[in-house]
């Protein structure tokens, strides 16, 4: 089974899959937000597909495309669906992030409370020192957890939930075909990135996730480029509205208006993001 692209509406999305059906392309839709993905059963079909999204994309009012009545599918390997269940739908790591950020940011009052965990979850508890690298002496000493745990905490329900919608709009659409240990891996990856770069900047008072947002963005936006037969493809109005959150952020306007912006880890990440995303990759079949 292979994805051959997305659809932004439910109603072009049951019509393009009805569509497929009437030629005999056994296929599936997908949400996952703010998007539908098609999905093609067989790899023989792959190709005429995909020239059928890309005529129903350019052309959608063709009345070709208006098919009232379909065939039943083929009937498919029993033994073939609870893996693709399993590999679509559960994105435990994406769930453990989204828990864990609400838990810990209502838990420690927004950073306010429970100063001893606020001290074992911070970056460091050390000023940065002078403008050359530096890693924090906890980190040093074997504290690793402390690269990743300043993602939980925020400072605003606005703060978490602008991080956490975007967290699994993006997050959703990775662990789900690149599985959960390498999206780990990216997140894990992409706040270091973010992280080492504010606290070079600024130092270790900061928190939230966007970072790794940020990270997960880049990938995405540059896999969209140098691997486009992975099939990821990102609304390009969700590009913009992160890319002029950055801008504002990094020019001072947000500071200006009261909001603290943690651009060092924002930058970092888009960047660690983007050089992971740059590795061209393997054409991904999903059974």
């Amino acid at each position: 089974m292979r994805k051959i692209g997305t659809l932004e509406s439910s109603k072009d999305a049951e019509r393009f899959h009805r569509f497929l059906r009437s030629e005999g392309i056994d296929n599936q839709i997908d949400q996952v937000p703010p998007s539908w993905e098609i999905w093609v059963l067989s790899d023989a079909d792959l190709d005429r597909a995909k020239a059928e999204l890309e005529s129903f994309k350019n052309f959608p009012t063709d009345k070709r495309f208006n098919v009232k009545h379909v065939p039943p599918p083929k009937a498919q390997p029993e033994a073939k669906a609870p893996r693709r269940r399993a590999r679509s739908h559960d994105i435990p790591v994406t769930r453990f992030l989204l828990i864990s950020c609400i838990v810990l940011t209502i838990y420690t009052g927004m950073g306010t409370r429970h100063p001893e965990l606020m001290g074992k979850l911070k970056f460091s508890n050390v000023a940065k020192v002078g403008e050359t690298f530096q890693v924090p002496p906890e980190i040093l000493h074997g504290e690793i957890w402390r690269i990743f745990t300043p993602a939980f905490i925020h400072g605003s329900f606005f703060h978490l939930a602008f991080n956490l919608y975007f967290l699994w709009i993006l997050g959703n659409t990775i662990e789900r075909t690149k599985g959960s240990i390498l999206f780990a891996l990216l997140c894990f990856v992409t706040a270091v990135g973010g992280h080492f770069t504010q606290y070079f900047i600024v130092g270790p008072n900061f928190i939230g996730i966007s970072g790794v947002v940020y990270g997960l963005l880049g990938y995405l936006w540059m896999k969209q480029m140098v691997s486009p037969e992975e099939g990821y493809a990102i609304p390009d109005i969700l590009i913009v509205q992160m890319l002029i959150w950055l801008m504002l952020g990094i020019s001072g306007v947000l500071e200006s208006w009261g909001i603290p912006v943690a651009n060092g880890a924002h930058f970092g990440g888009l960047l660690a993001g983007m050089l992971l995303g740059a590795f061209p990759g393997r054409k991904r079949v999903v059974t």
